[in-house]
């Protein structure tokens, strides 16, 4: 039985090398893929539960802001009945303001003490954004990310793959044609795997 010379065992172990090459990038491509899904799914949850939030404090901020115009209103027409000698109705309507004023949050007015409805919306995300996550755009970042990396990584198998029909007929030729092929092949398989580890991480 003749022995497999060299060039036959260097042709066998590259398309070994070219068959390992090819599922580690397939498995590769199918993790990506994966952490694109879980990140697609993350972009909307964070947009549904922002959405959630944002409705919500929209009801809280329309109660605050119909409060404190009623506690204005009440607050105002008290000031104008007193000045106007009329103490008994000037007190009743500042009863009035002073039930308003309750439901009033005094944290969310400015300098000259009218409601900010833009500071308690922004105050009312922050502190959901420190319970929840309400922030899509990273994971829209990661998701368009490990797409990206599948499609890198599908090309590089690509590549991979290209050097098959090159290594096969080094397997069955000899000669000049067989190191051609080889050659070939083996340069097609450096530049696929040279490509996934690029972008493997």
């Amino acid at each position: 039985m003749a022995r497999p010379d060299r060039s036959e065992l260097a042709v066998a172990s590259l398309l070994g090398a070219l068959g390992l090459a090819g599922a580690l990038i397939a498995w590769r491509v199918g993790v990506a893929g994966s952490a694109a899904s879980d990140a697609t799914g993350d972009v909307l949850d964070a947009t549904r539960l922002r959405g959630a939030q944002v409705m919500i404090g929209e009801g809280y901020i329309t109660r605050t802001g119909e409060a404190y115009l009623d506690y204005e209103r009440a607050r105002r027409r008290a000031d104008a009945l007193a000045a106007a000698g009329l103490p008994e109705a000037a007190q009743a309507y500042r009863k009035e303001a002073a039930s308003h004023w309750f439901l009033v949050r005094p944290e969310y007015l400015d300098p000259q003490g009218e409601y900010d409805p833009d500071r308690h919306r922004d105050a009312w995300l922050a502190d959901a954004a420190s319970r929840e996550d309400l922030e899509p755009t990273p994971h829209l970042d990661r998701a368009e990310a490990e797409e990206q990396r599948m499609v890198d990584l599908l090309r590089a198998g690509l590549v991979v793959a290209l050097g098959l029909p090159f290594l096969t007929v080094a397997q069955v030729t000899r000669g000049r044609l067989r190191l051609g092929t080889a050659a070939a092949g083996a340069a097609l398989l450096a530049a696929g795997v040279l490509l996934g580890f690029a972008v493997w991480a």
